[in-house]
């Protein structure tokens, strides 16, 4: 259907240069002024993210982005603000910053060693170094591939895995950022009200708190694909069907949490898109186009997945989920969003279309809202039930677990457990609609539009940077851990490797569990010397650690040495050295023991042994016998 006459009704193509309306009320909704007007908020917003990224992130690189991790501040780190029992708290305190500092140097190095695999090797990325001999070993946690995409170049340029890290998680902010203003600043016409978005939603203190796992609340692929999707319907070009698919295919890849939130989130979107724009100028070999590419991501990245997943054998599956209730979007919950972006987005749905939107005919509010609402619902699970508390001290039914019974149905969801991660979806829909207030106020009184953009902007950055100044909100600033890699253990191993010595490793003490205090420091050691390792970390354990351990424990049992070999392992690493082992004792004062490893060579810290493989010796020595 054909726009009106009138100018604002004329689309404005990439380029600034008007052209036919293509799509039913498309040219208001993506009609901004000029080239130049959108080149110069474009700078206003990189300005204003970029001083917001250094004011949130900043610690990070004055403190050495090679040599520290964050993780979110513990909540009563602040000797000032510690309950009356401190001794207890503190106990606490010191277990979750462990947990917290083993969680950011894993991901630290899953994302340096995508971005690496990516570059060198893209068809093993499943294949990760760590928990050796099990394979496609990065099923056993999170995938963090799209993070890995971001890393690529810093990978590339540095080599060096924290750095790597420290980078991939800013460029990631970032985007965030600038996802949502595009979004904003297309759909309302005012590119102020985006940056204000943009504030709100990537530098949130709610999102930077969990900084500890910051692919689990990366929603930036979400907002990019409601972007595309559209302009996919309202203009019907390839690029923005291209744009929709790869969206859909990062959102995979970098989360499987925000993956189940979008699905949530999304199909009310584009049932509203369909009613709004039936299928003109849109076709349907586009639409087809998308679901087969998203569909072709979804079996690459999560085929592997489920497939770990139905394993029965397969060690800690939890099923029990952590949900984030109703209450808890109330002021002091965990989930509050602060008072600036629930004061915005209750303008911005309160609002009249015409000072929202560019085009009032096309209005996505509701269809947001209502979507933020199920993941809300979803989210919650049996926490639901809390609202029929606010109307009976004691109600006559409950309401059913819909995330436990979805699990039950689903093969994979049940790997799904933090569940309050897919608040951040709610966090999205809020970001959005806040713009929408902005531009509400800033169409307000065109006479002061430009002395209330200004003034937005300012408390928007106010409230990312200091959001105690309105109010209860999440703990400011971040804790960092040091994550220094001895020089000397990558020393010891290139000496290993430049001796011939190669092939995967057995690292003793070894740890059946997560060994929280020494196996993420082993596997980050793996960016260096690129081999295997059986140190394990992650949301599973494959079934391999059980025999592992057992063999480990009999060490240096001649049997224990020659299964160890047949699983694939070349070397034993002796950690701390000044505690004797067994093997070693086993090596001097036992002929079987002697015949089965060599001494490789040692450091101040670890002692290599070689398996050596006797059965080839044996049948060497069969053939060359007379």
């Amino acid at each position: 259907m054909a726009a009106s006459g009138s100018s604002s009704d004329t689309l404005t193509n990439a380029d600034g240069a008007n052209g036919p309306n293509r799509g039913k009320g498309a040219a208001g909704a993506f009609r901004w002024r000029n080239v130049r007007s959108r080149r110069l908020w474009l700078l206003i917003a990189s300005v204003a993210f970029l001083l917001s990224l250094g004011a949130t992130h900043g610690d990070v690189w004055r403190a050495g982005a090679r040599e520290v991790v964050p993780t979110g501040r513990i909540l009563g780190s602040d000797p000032d603000a510690l309950p009356i029992e401190p001794l207890e708290v503190l106990r606490k305190q010191k277990v979750l910053s462990a947990v917290h500092r083993a969680d950011a140097l894993f991901e630290a190095w899953l994302v340096a060693r995508n971005a690496a695999t990516l570059l060198r090797h893209p068809l093993h990325l499943f294949d990760t170094e760590h928990c050796a001999p099990a394979e496609k070993t990065l099923t056993l946690g999170v995938p963090m591939i799209a993070m890995g995409v971001l890393g690529i170049p810093f990978a590339f340029v540095t080599g060096d895995p924290i750095i790597t890290y420290n980078s991939a998680i800013a460029i990631m902010t970032l985007l965030m950022a600038f996802a949502m203003y595009w979004l904003v600043a297309d759909w309302t016409g005012v590119p102020a009200a985006g940056i204000v978005a943009g504030l709100l939603y990537a530098f949130h203190p709610l999102r930077l708190y969990h900084i500890v796992h910051p692919a689990e609340w990366d929603t930036s692929w979400t907002v990019f694909a409601l972007l595309f999707a559209h302009r996919l319907f309202a203009l019907g070009r390839w690029r923005d069907a291209a744009g929709l698919a790869f969206a859909i295919a990062f959102q995979a890849g970098a989360s499987f949490y925000q993956f189940v939130a979008a699905t949530f989130l999304t199909p009310l979107f584009a049932g509203w898109l369909v009613l709004r724009y039936r299928f003109s100028p849109v076709r349907l070999v586009q639409i087809a186009t998308v679901v087969i590419s998203a569909a072709l991501a979804g079996v690459l990245i999560y085929g592997p997945y489920l497939e770990a997943r139905a394993d029965s054998s397969e060690i800690l599956r939890r099923n029990f989920f952590f949900y984030v209730g109703w209450m808890d979007y109330l002021p002091n919950g965990r989930a509050f969003l602060g008072w600036p972006l629930v004061v915005l987005a209750s303008i911005g749905i309160a609002a009249r279309r015409r000072l929202v939107l560019a085009k009032p005919d096309a209005d996505p509010r509701w269809a947001l809202l209502a979507g933020a609402v199920l993941v809300a619902f979803v989210a919650a699970g049996d926490l639901n039930s809390q609202i029929l508390r606010l109307l009976w001290s004691d109600p006559p039914f409950a309401i059913p677990d819909p995330y436990a019974y979805l699990a039950g149905l689903l093969p994979g969801l049940n790997a799904v457990r933090v569940v309050f991660r897919l608040s951040a979806a709610v966090l999205l829909t809020a970001a959005v609609i806040s713009g929408f207030g902005a531009a509400a106020l800033i169409k307000a009184a065109p006479r002061y539009s430009g002395a209330i953009a200004v003034g937005l902007i300012a408390v928007s950055s106010a409230a990312v940077v200091r959001p105690e100044l309105f109010g209860p909100s999440q703990p400011r600033g971040w804790d960092l851990h040091s994550v220094r890699v001895d020089a000397e253990a990558v020393k010891f191993f290139e000496t290993l490797e430049s001796g011939g010595n190669h092939g995967p490793l057995l690292e003793l003490p070894y740890f059946a569990g997560f060994g929280i205090g020494s196996n993420p420091e082993r596997i980050l050691l793996t960016a260096y010397h690129r081999r295997r390792t059986s140190a394990c970390y992650g949301s599973f354990l494959p079934p391999e650690t059980r025999e592992i351990a057992t063999l480990s424990a009999t060490l240096p049992n001649p049997t224990a040495i020659r299964r160890l070999r047949e699983l694939g392992f070349t070397t034993v690493i002796l950690h701390d050295p000044r505690v004797a082992h067994p093997i070693l004792r086993g090596i001097v004062g036992d002929s079987r023991v002697a015949k089965q490893l060599r001494l490789l060579g040692s450091s101040r810290s670890m002692v290599a042994l070689e398996l050596l493989d006797t059965d080839r010796d044996e049948a060497s020595e069969t053939t060359d016998s007379p």
